[in-house]
């Protein structure tokens, strides 16, 4: 008599492989790297192509993790950036009343802190930290939802947390017309569609996030990250989908 019972667990098996993706990050604090700008801006091509360079390094999201947040606030500038919204801008803002550091672009934010002089420092920014703990979780690929949890340092007093979420596009190419950069090409590999958070609080000794109707159609990476209620950034992650 032929069995088709190994037949049927390869099937299932492979199911899973596709709809479900587990994931962990390495125990040392990964830098989070945001990128404030705008293709309206004529000064923010320059920042726009080193971040773009991060998808080559070998230390992409085991060293730091990139994201690109496009305002909204130059798009009187005869062209619309197709990438930017409102909300973008406000995390900036959010930004200024911590660090006073002013909201223009292109403006780096490294791990809550503003970086003015990035390109002359470029090189020695992109460095992995002290060990903090892994993210661990699973990407539900079939049912469009996420989870993850994070136990934070025995030392922190905190008990409120703070979870992120960013959806974000690459490979992205826009020829613009008008404006500042009338004429250029602009490309975009971590442009963020999408962010969301929530609070956490801090149970058994866990923090544990959860996300629903992400859009894993539209988008080529995540980016999590766990900060506290003064936006300190706890740890980060990322990875394609």
């Amino acid at each position: 008599m032929i069995s088709f019972f190994p037949l049927t667990l390869l099937i299932v098996f492979f199911s899973f492989s596709i709809f479900g993706k587990s994931f962990s990050s390495p125990e040392h604090k990964l830098q989070l790297v945001e990128l404030f700008t705008s293709q309206s801006c004529s000064s923010c091509p320059p920042a726009e192509s080193w971040m773009n360079s991060m998808k080559f390094k070998e230390g992409l999201y085991k060293e730091f993790v990139p994201i690109e947040f496009h305002v909204d606030y130059w798009n009187y500038l005869h062209w619309r950036d197709p990438f930017s919204k409102p909300e973008f801008t406000k995390r900036q803002r959010e930004y200024n009343r911590k660090l006073k550091a002013g909201v223009y672009t292109p403006q780096y934010i490294v791990d809550g802190k503003d970086e003015k002089n990035w390109w002359s420092k470029k090189d020695k920014l992109l460095i992995a930290g002290i060990k903090v703990g892994k993210i661990s979780g699973n990407l539900d690929k079939r049912n469009k939802k996420i989870k993850y949890s994070f136990i934070p340092p025995k030392q922190s007093n905190e008990s409120l947390y703070i979870c992120h979420i960013t959806e974000q596009l690459a490979g992205q190419a826009t020829k613009i017309p008008r404006g500042e950069n009338a004429g250029k090409t602009l490309k975009h590999e971590f442009i963020v569609l999408r962010h969301l958070n929530h609070l956490s609080n801090l149970k058994n000794g866990k923090i544990n996030c959860e996300f629903e109707k992400l859009q894993l159609t539209k988008i080529d990476k995540i980016s999590i990250w766990i900060s506290d209620r003064n936006k300190r950034i706890i740890q980060a992650f990322g990875m394609k989908i």
